[in-house]
């Protein structure tokens, strides 16, 4: 569990359990900071007495872990390209699920269809072809006495599944907005969960959060994808515990 404090493991139990009961609920959730003061400072740990270790600026997009009620939370984030955690104060975050919530115009097994204003977004899922792709394996040793351990499919890692060949992989994420369609990426994202999938719009600054919780069951991943006045700006995936 990357090491964290023990003081947040009462955040990884309790995220872990609403992964997938109340997937997009609580404070384990996906938020960008949002501060008076146009930043926020990250510190080491809960509380004023903490470290100042960072700074954040305004808008830049973070992992929450925390329960209702707390006033601090743990933050996973990228700065640099690089995986960041510290502590920030809740007041500071607004949770992309307090954005304007688009709700599915049409919801099938395998696909979702929203339409909104001049905003179309179609998702879906195939089942996964293993004839068509090419795969590496973890070294042989004793924590994997197989050497059949799935680390990356057509040289990307993999993302949904904890070492098992996959069962389902995105077929496509179709974004229209006016008279622009593109394709978002998931070329390494493996097993969505279509019902833990959901889509936010921040109107005031024309940002669209496409995001969901996703996995076979192990290997459990956050992905969010960011697109602001017409552009993808973000694409993140993360380990939401």
């Amino acid at each position: 569990m990357r090491g964290m404090p023990m003081s947040l493991l009462k955040k990884t139990i309790l995220c872990s359990t609403l992964l997938f009961l109340l997937p997009m609920t609580s404070n384990c959730q996906f938020a960008i900071i949002k501060d008076t003061d146009g930043y926020v400072n990250v510190r080491d740990s809960s509380g004023m007495i903490g470290k100042v270790v960072d700074t954040l600026k305004n808008g830049h997009l973070v992992y929450a872990f925390g329960e209702d009620g707390e006033q601090w939370i743990g933050v996973d984030y990228k700065k640099n390209n690089h995986p960041m955690f510290g502590y920030v104060h809740i007041s500071r975050l607004q949770f992309i699920d307090q954005f304007n919530k688009i709700t599915p115009l049409k919801t099938l097994n395998t696909s979702l269809f929203f339409k909104w204003d001049h905003i179309g977004l179609s998702i879906s899922k195939i089942p996964f072809n293993p004839l068509i792709h090419h795969f590496k394996y973890a070294k042989n040793d004793s924590l994997n006495p197989t050497g059949k351990f799935l680390t990356e499919i057509d040289d990307h890692v993999v993302w949904g599944t904890d070492g098992e060949m996959p069962q389902f992989q995105y077929g496509k994420i179709e974004l229209t907005i006016g008279d622009k369609t593109f394709v978002l990426s998931s070329v390494d994202l493996y097993n969505p969960n279509l019902e833990f999938t959901a889509v936010n719009y921040d109107a005031s600054n024309h940002t669209i959060f496409i995001h969901a919780i996703n996995s076979d069951g192990a290997g459990s991943y956050a992905v969010v994808w960011v697109v602001r006045n017409s552009t993808l700006v973000q694409r993140w995936v993360t380990m939401p515990f």
